[in-house]
């Protein structure tokens, strides 16, 4: 009998712990500074974006079915594919000015908005783009459709039984 049976532990328990100390070698070798490998940040780094891309479109998905804002197919495909880079690029870089500001209001910065000129309201017009912001042309003193009607004051409203 060998030592490994006689322990209680079988020829393929002794091999699964020899090829462990060979993969954590190989982990170890590849790794930088012993922190993780660049093959697995890659996958990660995929992972999430992929995760962050499906979150939006599932989001844009659920808008849809529930809102039915958009009246082409045309303009949906075109939220979805700003969905889908929004994700690969403005998310980074709007955390990076985050992570400046943060950085600035823990040393006590001064923030700096730069020359804002007003331009008031004069030139803007009624958005007419098929969401549920859009202003419909109605007539003065009637309805908007889809607007609720003021409850009717309890004189008005006739007898109670």
């Amino acid at each position: 009998m060998t030592s490994s049976t006689r322990s209680g532990a079988t020829p393929s328990a002794s091999r699964r712990t020899e090829g462990d100390r060979d993969q954590a070698r190989h982990f170890e070798e590849r790794s930088h500074f012993g922190f993780i490998s660049p093959s697995l940040a890659v996958l990660f780094l995929l992972a999430s974006f992929g995760y962050a891309i499906m979150l939006s479109l599932l989001a844009l998905l659920l808008d849809e079915l529930g809102l039915h804002r958009y009246r082409r197919l045309g303009d949906l495909a075109a939220v979805a594919a700003a969905a889908v880079v929004e994700n690969l690029g403005y998310r980074q870089l709007t955390a990076w000015w985050r992570l400046q500001g943060w950085w600035a209001s823990l040393r006590n910065g001064t923030p700096v908005w730069g020359e804002m000129t007003r331009s008031g309201f004069a030139d803007t017009t009624p958005l007419d783009h098929g969401s549920h912001a859009t202003v419909p042309e109605t007539t003065p003193g009637a309805a908007r459709p889809g607007a609720r009607l003021p409850a009717a004051a309890p004189e008005e409203r006739g007898p109670r039984h």
